[in-house]
C-alpha cells in the first residue's frame, strides 16, 4: 500500500512537472514578445530583452495601434471574422441536422461525401480557378465564401445531434412543430456547449487565416491583419516600413508590438468561451 502511494506521488509530481514545462513553452514566448514591444531600440537589437523590459518605451506600440493600416486591417479582420463566424455556423447547423436525422435518405452517403473531401481535396489551382470564375477575386466575399463551412465541424456537430434523444423531437412533432421548430427551440438551445466549441474554431481559422487572402486579394483596402503583419516582418521596403523609419522606432520592437495587436482579441475572447471548449468537443466528438 505505501509502495502505491509512493509511485502515485511520484507520478502526480512528474505530470505536474510536465504541465508545468508545457505551459512555461506556451506563456515565454509572448512573455519576451511583450517585453520587446515596450523596450527601447538599442537592447533590443543587442538581444538583452528577456522577459522583463529594458529602457521602457511606448512608442513602438503608439506606432503600430496609431497606424492607419492596422486600424483598417484591424476592422477588415474583424468584419471578415464576425461576417464568417455567423454564416459558417448557420451553413454547418443547417448541414448537419438534416445528415443527423436516420429517417432521411442518402444521408449515409452524403455523410461519406463530406468525410470523403477531409482525405482529398482539389488544390489549391482548382480552388483559385472556382474563386476566379465566381467573380470573387479582390473582393471581401473572397474572405467568406471559399472557407465558410468546414466537413470536420459538420461532423462533431452531427455526433452531438445523433446524441440528442429522439423522444425530445417526436414530442415536439406530436404538438405540431414542424422541423425549424425543433430545430431552434429543441436542438440548437440543447447544443450550446458544442456550438461555442464550433464558434472559436471558426473565429480562429478566419483571424489567423492568411493564405487564402495572399491568393484572392490584391488590393491593400482588403488586407487583413496577418497580410499585413507577413509585409512588415518580411519587407524592409514597403509603406509601413518606410513609416517606420521616418518615425525611428526599433524595427524587432515594432514587429513584436503588431505580433501583440494581432493576437490580443483572441486572447481576450478565449477565456469568455473555454469553459465550453473541452465539453463541447467531448460531448459532440465522444457521445455520438
Amino acid at each position: 500500500m505505501v509502495i502505491r502511494d509512493r509511485q502515485e506521488t511520484v507520478v502526480t509530481v512528474v505530470s505536474y512537472a510536465i504541465l508545468l514545462l508545457m505551459t512555461l513553452l506556451c506563456i515565454l514566448p509572448f512573455v519576451r514578445l511583450l517585453a520587446m514591444s515596450f523596450s527601447s531600440e538599442g537592447f533590443v537589437q543587442a538581444g538583452q530583452v528577456l522577459l522583463w523590459p529594458k529602457g521602457f518605451t511606448t512608442g513602438a506600440v503608439q506606432f503600430v495601434f496609431g497606424s492607419f493600416a492596422f486600424q483598417r486591417a484591424f476592422w477588415i479582420t474583424a468584419s471578415a471574422t464576425l461576417a464568417f463566424t455567423a454564416l459558417a455556423l448557420v451553413m454547418t447547423v443547417l448541414t448537419a441536422y438534416p445528415l443527423s436525422r436516420r429517417y432521411l435518405k442518402g444521408a449515409r452517403f452524403f455523410s461519406l461525401m463530406i468525410v470523403f473531401t477531409m482525405l482529398f481535396n482539389g488544390g489549391i489551382i482548382p480552388t483559385y480557378l472556382v474563386v476566379r470564375t465566381l467573380g470573387l477575386l479582390d473582393t471581401f466575399w473572397a474572405l467568406l465564401i471559399p472557407h465558410m463551412i468546414s466537413a470536420f465541424n459538420v461532423i462533431i456537430l452531427m455526433s452531438f445531434f445523433r446524441s440528442v434523444p429522439q423522444d425530445f423531437e417526436e414530442s415536439a412533432k406530436l404538438d405540431g412543430a414542424s422541423n425549424w421548430k425543433v430545430l431552434l427551440h429543441i436542438i440548437v438551445p440543447l447544443s450550446k456547449p458544442v456550438l461555442a466549441t464550433i464558434t472559436l474554431f471558426y473565429a480562429v481559422f478566419r483571424w489567423n487565416s492568411w493564405f487564402d487572402v495572399l491568393m484572392y486579394v490584391n488590393s491593400s483596402h482588403l488586407y487583413t491583419l496577418q497580410i499585413v503583419l507577413k509585409n512588415l516582418i518580411n519587407s524592409s521596403n514597403g509603406s509601413i516600413m518606410t513609416v517606420y523609419v521616418a518615425h525611428e522606432h526599433a524595427l524587432l520592437s515594432v514587429q513584436g508590438a503588431a505580433v501583440l495587436f494581432t493576437i490580443l482579441p483572441i486572447l481576450i475572447v478565449y477565456p469568455f468561451l473555454q469553459k465550453y471548449f473541452v465539453k463541447g468537443v467531448f460531448i459532440g466528438g465522444i457521445k455520438g
